[in-house]
């Protein structure tokens, strides 16, 4: 019998753009809901783009690891308002010379502001950088996203002699 593990968020807990390690990115950034905003595991917080003046789409919102890593899901929350969560975009990874397309998604109104959606996708290669990249939002001229994770590699299957008990004397 294999093991089947849930795939990882492997982005840190981010308390600034570029803290603990990595960078978040954003096409535009509101005054107070920077890119980190989407990985600070608070969901009192949002990115949003610039609202004054308003920045119309695409709106992108990234992370750059330290290091190449393999993504192959992501989870989006959105905000407050469903109007506001994405509805057409592009998950995208940096090849060192452009952006290539690993999944899209068109016309998705089904959001919850309490459960995020995931989506899962065939990916073999590793970036070094990863983006959403939003062409439109449901019913407004805007966009927020209060949690966006990235789903990596999951732990590897345990050996078979860690699933064997061990007779330690205890009994």
């Amino acid at each position: 019998m294999a093991w089947v593990r849930e795939p990882n968020n492997i982005v840190p807990i981010m308390t600034s753009n570029t803290t603990p390690r990595g960078v978040a990115f954003a096409s535009s950034e509101g005054a107070a809901n920077v890119a980190a905003a989407a990985y600070n595991n608070n969901l009192g917080t949002a990115w949003y783009p610039k609202q004054s003046p308003l920045t119309p789409p695409p709106w992108k919102l990234g992370y750059e690891f330290v290091e190449p890593a393999r993504i192959y899901g992501y989870t989006i929350l959105s905000w407050i308002l469903v109007g506001w969560a994405p509805k057409n975009w592009t998950f995208e990874g940096w090849t060192g010379t452009a952006w290539k397309v690993l999944h899209t998604r068109t016309n998705i109104t089904a959001w919850s502001t309490t459960t995020p959606n995931r989506y899962l996708f065939t990916n073999t290669e590793k970036y070094l950088k990863y983006q959403l990249n939003v062409t439109a939002s449901n019913t407004t001229n805007t966009l927020w996203i209060c949690k966006l994770e990235m789903l990596g590699d999951p732990l590897p299957e345990p050996t078979a002699n860690l699933l064997i008990p061990q007779a330690i004397g205890c009994f």
